[in-house]
């Protein structure tokens, strides 16, 4: 079945164009051009995955058009366009729209925000009707457009974090290579035959950093898979942890198989998966316990195997099933883990132990999409 989209915005070219690069992706695709448009669809009961919304409308700004459709209890999740900065925006956008996309944006960029957002939508829905099926619930409304919204917009904050991270880096190196180069240039320390060669080095670092600039004018385009060392992910996650690990005078040791081959994904997916699960699992620590971690490739999967030891009792079952449904809070973070382990096409059993439990956690070498 095609999926459904619904654009609204008073710019027949754009419509046009996003039509035709949609249908041709296959959705199925509505427009609406003014507030009329869409006080007419409204009525007629507005039926579609997803709405593609421009901020700037004739007679009423898209803030409003938002309102006006939560108010007509159309829970439908929204991908906000603007050309300008986002500072003009609210602090607390309505709950409906999920993503916003800054002119001038690539059709590439729209297509992953599309598909990103339905495949968390159709999660959550599914999730709530099993936990509304558990319970016995009658309520057949599913709040699950400011989980949505929460998501996409976190994800997006910590991927454009860990993008500034990397290009910072890069940029300060490149510098420092073009600053150590001319200074000894200056001072007559290289040959003549030699002066060429670092012209060429001066000359690809500051090449380097214009492709670091170019990149930040348009982060979008970056945030897509790679590959990266599970080994240092993991050690990443711990670092970050370190506090809290230290408060609870936690022994850590860690066993990575030499030579692991990178792993090929989001590392976001990654990182939003090992940091939840062991953040959760720090919670439930004695004082002095024990953690290992070991991680090894077998038959085109990595295994990695955590072994907690000196949990209380009364956190074994949370950890145990994963149940998104022990509280709000707890149950959103680790609805995020299970998303993003989902993400990777992974799995995850655990095994009970004296005072403990163990995760066995598999992922594909390539990460799989769902």
């Amino acid at each position: 079945m095609k999926k459904k989209v619904l654009i609204i915005d008073d710019d027949l070219e754009i419509v046009n164009l996003l039509r035709l690069a949609l249908e041709n992706n296959k959705f199925d695709v509505s427009a609406c051009l003014n507030v009329q448009d869409v006080k007419k669809l409204i009525q007629k009961g507005i039926e579609t995955d997803v709405i593609l919304l421009d901020y700037f409308m004739p007679q009423i700004d898209g803030l409003s058009i938002a309102k006006m459709l939560l108010e007509a209890n159309i829970k439908v999740p929204i991908i906000f366009f603007t050309a300008s900065d986002t500072d003009f925006l609210p602090e607390k956008l309505p709950e409906n729209i999920v993503d916003i996309v800054k002119k001038p944006f690539g059709i590439d960029t729209i297509l992953q925000s599309l598909d990103r957002i339905i495949k968390i939508k159709n999660f959550l829905l599914n999730q709530q009707v099993e936990n509304n099926n558990k319970n016995s619930m009658t309520d057949t409304e599913l709040p699950f457009l400011d989980k949505l919204q929460d998501i996409i917009f976190t994800e997006k904050a910590i991927s454009y974090k860990m993008l500034l991270s990397k290009l910072s880096h890069g940029i300060k190196n490149s510098l420092q290579t073009i600053l150590n180069y001319a200074e000894l240039l200056e001072k007559g320390y290289i040959e003549d035959g030699d002066k060429q060669r670092f012209f060429d080095t001066i000359r690809k670092k500051a090449n380097e950093i214009k492709t670091a600039l170019d990149i930040l004018k348009n982060p979008e385009i970056t945030l897509l898979e790679e590959s990266f060392s599970l080994k240092t992910a993991i050690k990443k996650v711990l670092n970050d942890l370190k506090d809290r690990l230290k408060e609870k005078d936690i022994y850590i040791k860690l066993n990575f198989q030499k030579n692991l081959p990178l792993y090929f994904g989001y590392r976001l997916n990654f990182f939003t998966f090992f940091g939840n699960l062991l953040a959760k699992s720090i919670e439930c620590y004695e004082k002095s316990g024990q953690l290992f971690v070991d991680v090894y490739l077998h038959q085109q999967t990595y295994i990695i195997e955590i072994k907690l030891i000196g949990i209380v009792p009364f956190c074994e079952n949370k950890l145990h099933i994963f149940d998104p449904t022990q509280s709000e809070q707890e149950g959103f973070e680790m609805t995020k883990a299970i998303l993003a382990l989902k993400e990777m096409g992974g799995k995850i059993q655990i095994e009970d132990i004296d005072r403990g439990i163990v995760y066995h956690i598999q992922l594909p070498m390539r990460s799989a999409h769902v």
